[in-house]
């Protein structure tokens, strides 16, 4: 009877090809931001690696990493940035940030997708919250990029005010939910714009560690055109200052984007599979397994040719 067994070079190919299928267009990923190092920076992993610097409310750099396992995951390696020394949430405290200066690569983009994952301490903020940044690059009216959080009684919401060379700053509302409301658990947010298409460019997305992106509202029609250049610094978890902090964690932040065509635009499939690659496992842990088997198999045909 034939052998069914396949040769590690095959094995070891089927699992990259594999792992390969559930990653999402790497090619337009700009800034990665995962917080799994230490100290008072913390290094971008996309194809722009500038890191940001973790500055407390007084300005102060400051180790604002999470402790082991404070990441999505939850595993031990999986940390976040830990924002929940601020006063309070949004308009009403102040509190730390992510700095990472002028990054001119997130600059002038004609499309992009803006995602990450977000959670409050237990004992979180309650009552409004208004303005919450939660990325931001905000030089003037028609310069700017702000991406933010809102929530009434137990309904979160985003908003993303854009301004650019074509059009001063607006804002446009997703609707709210009562999962971006659930704010003792990490929850997934992103937001996706085309600024190549005048109508239906607009899309916010939700979900959490067990539940699957899904959009929120319908989409919208946000005609602004291409992101300006902006010599403003990009800005995790406030504003460009202290006052309209995240009060909570943070963990893989992400940028992807495009400065011409519709690149930037990450569909809800590609979403999904971000989502869930950070959920447990981590996506190091899959090809780490896949990896582990090959060794497997590999050490014992040798042993069955030395036998």
């Amino acid at each position: 009877m034939k052998s069914l067994m396949m040769s590690p070079n095959r094995v070891f190919l089927i699992c990259v090809t594999f792992f390969s299928l559930g990653l999402p267009a790497v090619f337009s990923q700009i800034l990665e931001y995962k917080f799994n190092d230490s100290g008072t920076t913390s290094a971008s992993t996309g194809s722009d690696t500038t890191a940001v610097t973790l500055l407390s409310s007084s300005d102060v750099a400051t180790d604002l990493h999470g402790g082991a396992g404070s990441g999505v995951s939850g595993l031990s390696g999986d940390l976040a940035f830990d924002n929940t020394a601020s006063t309070g949430m949004g308009t009403a405290g102040i509190g730390g940030r992510a700095n990472g200066g002028d990054i001119n690569a997130v600059d002038g983009l004609s499309s992009f997708t803006i995602l990450g994952w977000l959670k409050s301490p237990d004992s979180g903020d309650t009552g409004s919250i208004s303005g919450a940044r939660l990325v931001e690059k905000n030089q003037n009216t028609n310069a700017q990029i702000s991406l933010q959080y809102h929530r009434t009684a137990a309904n979160g919401s985003l908003s993303l005010t854009l301004g650019t060379s074509s059009s001063a700053a607006t804002t446009a509302f997703s609707t709210g939910t009562s999962t971006l409301g659930a704010l003792s658990s990490w929850v997934f947010f992103a937001v996706t714009y085309d600024g190549t298409a005048a109508t239906s460019n607009l899309r916010f997305y939700m979900g959490n560690t067990t539940v699957n992106v899904t959009q929120l509202g319908t989409t919208q029609d946000f005609d602004k055109g291409s992101l300006n250049a902006n010599t403003a610094n990009f800005i995790i978890g406030n504003l460009n200052g202290n006052s309209r902090p995240w009060d909570g964690y943070m963990d893989n932040v992400r940028v992807y984007g495009a400065t011409s065509g519709t690149g930037g635009v990450l569909s809800s499939s590609a979403l999904e599979s971000i989502r869930a690659a950070d959920a447990v496992p981590e996506p190091q842990s899959v090809v780490l397994l896949a990896l582990a088997g090959v060794a497997w198999l590999m050490k014992g045909r040798s042993k069955r040719r030395s036998g």
